[in-house]
């Protein structure tokens, strides 16, 4: 079942590790602000975000490093009154560049409760 299935829990070190970024470089303001989001969450919510960017709650065997293509986390062209956005082809999370970590938060998290299941699926 796992090789079927991939694996939910996942930590934000490796994901971390093997993520890309266009647009933004590890240190900037806004890729720390989603890493502090990210290690605030369960695993459950952890999946909730996975499930948003690429499609999939679970992960394939060996973790991000096996996942193909590999997640990124794009700068958004959008300003910080939009929300983020997910291009789940190709799992890349469009992150505006959100000054305020409460801000990120509550934008991240509306994003993912509207828009984490696709289009009109249950």
């Amino acid at each position: 079942e796992l090789l079927i299935r991939g694996t939910s829990s996942f930590s934000v070190a490796d994901m971390m590790r093997h993520c890309t970024f266009s647009g933004y470089t590890a240190h900037h303001q806004a890729i720390q602000h989603f890493w502090a989001f990210m290690e605030s969450l369960t695993p459950v919510e952890r999946a909730k975000v996975l499930q948003f960017v690429t499609g999939s709650p679970t992960l394939p065997i060996g973790g991000f490093e096996k996942l193909t293509p590999r997640f990124k986390i794009s700068a958004s062209q959008h300003n910080t009154n939009n929300l983020p956005s997910a291009s789940t082809c190709f799992n890349t999370l469009f992150l505006p560049p959100y000054n305020e970590y409460v801000t990120m938060e509550q934008k991240m998290w509306l994003a993912i409760e509207e828009g984490g299941e696709g289009f009109g699926q249950l």
